[in-house]
C-alpha cells in the first residue's frame, strides 16, 4: 500500500470517530472526544504506514509477508467466545507457528481504516462498528494508555484478527493451510465457528440491511401470518454467517412451492391441448399429443415422478416476482448489483447475466431462474469431477454477491404467500 498521508489519517479520525475534534501542529495531533484527549506523533503513524508499505494485502481483508498473516474473523452468531475476548494464544514449537486471536493489531487497523476509506465505506463502517457510550470511554481510560489505536481497539466492535507468526519463511498457500487447520481445530475442540471474512461486502452485509429496514422502535405488531416452513428457512439464513447456508436457506423459501405450482401449469397445459377445437378424443394421435406432453412434463426417476425444477423455478418466478420491484430493493440495498448481475456471470457456476433495463420481463425471469439455478447446482452437486463447482470459502467472494437476489425473492414469496391475521 501506499504510505498514509497524515491529512488523510486525520480525515480518517474525523469519520470514523462521529463529533470528534482534531487539532493538528507541526509534529502532533490533538485527538479530543467527549472530554478524553490523546496526542498522536506524526511520526508514529508515518513510521507505522511505512511498516504497512512492506506488507502484502489480498481481498481488502488480509495481511501478509513470509512471516507473518493477520486477517479478520468473525465468530458463529457474533458472540466472542469467553476465553478468546482477552487473547488466545496457541504455540506450535514443532512447526515454529504461533497463532493468536485478539484484537487487531495497529498496522490492521490502520491498512482496514484505509481500504474502507479508498472505497468510500468508511462511514457505513463507522456507522456500524462504533461504540459510543460511556462504558467505552471509562475502559480506555482505565487502561491508562495514551495510544489512538488502543482506543480504536476498544470502540471498534467486533474487530477481532487471527494473526500468524513464523519464524521460517513461508508462502500464502502455507498460511492458507495453517489457517484452515487452526480454524478447524478450534471448532472440532470448542464446538464453535470462527470464519475468516474475506470480503468488506461480508463484513458490512448487515450494516446495509439495517440501513433499508425500519428501526427496532418503528415496528409495529405484526399484521400478517406467515407459513412456518418458509419462516424456518428464512431464520437459518438470516442467523447463519456461512453464504453457502444463507443462499441454500433461502432457495428452500423458492422451492417450497415448485411443486404445487409445476402441476398447476402442467393442469393447464393439459386442459389447453384437450379444449382445443382440433383436438378430439376419438383420435388417437390427438391423445398420443398429450401423453407426450405429460410425459415431457414429468421424468421418470427410480420409479417416481420429478418435475423439472429449472422449469419450476422459472414458474414461480414468474408467478410471486415483480422484476420491477426487486429491481428497487436491489438498487436501495447496493446500487453496483444491477450492474454487476448485468456484466458478471457466477465464476463457479458460469451463472447467467441479467439485464434488469431490459424492457422484457419474461426474459429477465428465465435469465434470473437459470443464474440461480445454475449457482445452486454448482452448490449441491459438487463433485470432484465437476468443472462448474462450488468450492467453500474459495468461492465465498462470489457467492455473497448472489446473497442478496436470494434474500429479496424469497422474501417477496414469504409476502405473497401470507394472510391477515
Amino acid at each position: 500500500m501506499t504510505t498514509l498521508q497524515i491529512e488523510v489519517f486525520t480525515e480518517i479520525l474525523k469519520t470514523v470517530v462521529p463529533r470528534c475534534a482534531i487539532i493538528t501542529n507541526s509534529n502532533n495531533i490533538v485527538f479530543e472526544y467527549r472530554g478524553l484527549e490523546i496526542e498522536i506523533d506524526k511520526t508514529q503513524i508515518s513510521e507505522l504506514s511505512e511498516r504497512l508499505s512492506f506488507l502484502e494485502h489480498r481481498d481488502s481483508t488480509l495481511l501478509y509477508s513470509n512471516n507473518y498473516y493477520e486477517t479478520l474473523v468473525s465468530f458463529e452468531g457474533r458472540r466472542i467466545m469467553p476465553r478468546i475476548e482477552n487473547d488466545f494464544d496457541v504455540e506450535d514449537s514443532q512447526n515454529n507457528i504461533h497463532y493468536k486471536i485478539s484484537k487487531a493489531s495497529d498496522e490492521y487497523i490502520l491498512f482496514l481504516l484505509q481500504v474502507l476509506h479508498t472505497n468510500g465505506l468508511l462511514r457505513e463502517f463507522s456507522r456500524r462498528s462504533f461504540f459510543q457510550t460511556h462504558m467505552m470511554q471509562e475502559r480506555f481510560e482505565r487502561s491508562g494508555s495514551a495510544s489512538i489505536f488502543d482506543f480504536l481497539r476498544i470502540a471498534l466492535r467486533s474487530l477481532y484478527t487471527l494473526k500468524i507468526t513464523s519464524s521460517d519463511s513461508k508462502s500464502y498457500a502455507d498460511f492458507e493451510r495453517y489457517i484452515n487447520s487452526f480454524l478447524f481445530h478450534l471448532a472440532y475442540n470448542f464446538d464453535t465457528s470462527i470464519v475468516e471474512i474475506k470480503l468488506l461486502e461480508d463484513f458490512l452485509n448487515s450494516q446495509r440491511l439495517e440501513r433499508i429496514r425500519r428501526n427496532t422502535d418503528e415496528v409495529d405488531p405484526p399484521r400478517r401470518r406467515y407459513i412456518p416452513e418458509l419462516v424456518y428457512h428464512y431464520q437459518m439464513a438470516v442467523s447463519s454467517e456461512s453464504p453457502y447456508l444463507q443462499f441454500i436457506s433461502y432457495y428452500h423459501v423458492i422451492e417450497h412451492f415448485f411443486e404445487k405450482i409445476y402441476n398447476e401449469e402442467l393442469v393447464k397445459v393439459v386442459q389447453d391441448t384437450v379444449s382445443s377445437p382440433s383436438f378430439s378424443i376419438k383420435r388417437e394421435n390427438d391423445i398420443k399429443k398429450v401423453i407426450k406432453v405429460i410425459n415431457n412434463k414429468l421424468k421418470a426417476r427410480h420409479e417416481e415422478y420429478s418435475i423439472n425444477e429449472r422449469e419450476a423455478l422459472e414458474l414461480t418466478l414468474i408467478k410471486h416476482i415483480d422484476t420491477d420491484s426487486l429491481k428497487e430493493k436491489l438498487k436501495e440495498y447496493d446500487d453496483s448489483l444491477l450492474e454487476f448481475y448485468s456484466n458478471n456471470e457466477v465464476i463457479f457456476s458460469g451463472g447467467a447475466t441479467i439485464n434488469f433495463d431490459s424492457s422484457q420481463e419474461k426474459e429477465i425471469l428465465k435469465r434470473l431462474s437459470s443464474r440461480i439455478y445454475s449457482t445452486r447446482n454448482s452448490i449441491v452437486h459438487s463433485k470432484e469431477n465437476d468443472k462448474l463447482k462450488y468450492t467453500p470459502f474459495k468461492h465465498d467472494r462470489f457467492l455473497i454477491k448472489e446473497i442478496p437476489l436470494l434474500r429479496f425473492i424469497a422474501e417477496e414469496i414469504i409476502l405473497s404467500n401470507s394472510k391477515l391475521l
